[in-house]
């Protein structure tokens, strides 16, 4: 897929070693698949994968244990190169006998009442999702953070609350009929995963 042909892009190797660093929804979602049809083209390129949130891939890559990164915002300085790579859509979730679905479409604002459940600080989601209730003017305060979008989904689906997550990491869960989409004025919200790199390193 696409996720595949920029990671070939990106490492135009016939041999060697390729450390990846994502961040948790698109280390957990999207880079094994990509990784794994880069292995089929390239099976003599060793591979390794770090799944981390967005401030340890950060921290990976600055230390050079990782040859690049995959997040989803930036970071406000530039001390690692980037550019866009995969689009990620972010979308609000709850089970589906929640009371706030009778009440849809909703706005942002009452998914406070939900109560809202979000990803740990230091999380891209956590931030992405901070930062779109923030532009809708609302503050958003999580009743209970969770620091695995596993546990985030399972509290969620167990009538917990509601929350904001990728649509990538909720597939299995919507087919299985766990979780539901909640229509939100002004969601879904389209975001970028984007590559960094540390700039005094050269990338194959």
């Amino acid at each position: 897929g696409d996720a595949e042909s920029a990671i070939d892009d990106l490492t135009e190797l016939r041999a060697g070693e390729v450390r990846v660093a994502g961040d948790t929804t698109v280390g957990t979602y999207v880079l094994p698949d990509a990784l794994a049809g880069f292995h089929r083209l390239h099976p003599e390129v060793e591979l390794s994968l770090d799944v981390v949130n967005r401030a340890g891939v950060r921290d990976l890559v600055l230390a050079g244990n990782a040859d690049f990164g995959v997040v989803g915002r930036l970071w406000d300085d530039d001390a690692l190169v980037a550019e866009p790579f995969f689009q990620n859509e972010l979308m609000c979730f709850s089970a589906p006998s929640h009371p706030l679905v009778a009440q849809e479409p909703l706005q942002p604002a009452q998914l406070l009442d939900g109560p809202l459940l979000l990803r740990e600080r230091g999380s891209g989601t956590r931030e992405s999702a901070e930062r779109i209730l923030m532009d809708a003017g609302v503050v958003a305060r999580s009743t209970m953070d969770l620091a695995s979008n596993g546990a985030l989904k399972r509290a969620v689906a167990g009538g917990l609350g509601v929350t904001v997550l990728s649509t990538y990491a909720v597939q299995l869960e919507l087919q299985l009929g766990l979780l539901r989409p909640l229509r939100v004025e002004g969601f879904p919200v389209q975001r970028l995963w984007h590559v960094t790199w540390a700039p005094d390193r050269l990338l194959s």
